[in-house]
């Protein structure tokens, strides 16, 4: 029987692996898609590996934070997800370098922009 509740156990694993993985790429096709020469690093998590960490970096690039977020806002539009701020925040690009959004039924977590770089670090939906 210990048998069959570690298969179980696996299964749910497996599940959780594959939508980290899932979270990990739709997450890295926004870096790519803003940071189109970046080299993408997908960080381990001491949190947990239900944490997703994955920073994208391209030496070359020249955009300010606010073009780069503001390119970021487009993207994450256009890719899906949903950006939420707090009430009474300002705009996203007036806000500063981060951006916090949710790829419904997936995950959610912040995108943080420091040219040359921007980074996510985020959870699966129900860890969130």
């Amino acid at each position: 029987m210990a048998q069959d509740s570690g298969q179980a156990g696996g299964q749910g694993s497996g599940q959780a692996k594959r939508d980290r993985s899932r979270l990990v790429k739709e997450a890295g096709a926004v870096l790519k898609r803003v940071l189109g020469d970046a080299t993408l690093v997908d960080l381990p998590s001491p949190v947990g590996p239900e944490a997703v960490s994955v920073t994208a970096f391209d030496e070359s690039e020249t955009r300010s934070v606010q073009e780069l977020t503001a390119a970021l806002v487009e993207v994450l539009g256009k890719a899906g997800w949903t950006i939420q701020e707090p009430e009474g925040a300002p705009a996203p690009a007036a806000s500063g370098p981060a951006l916090y959004a949710v790829l419904p039924g997936l995950g959610s977590g912040s995108f943080a922009v420091q040219p040359p770089a921007i980074s996510f670090a985020g959870v699966l939906e129900g860890d969130a």
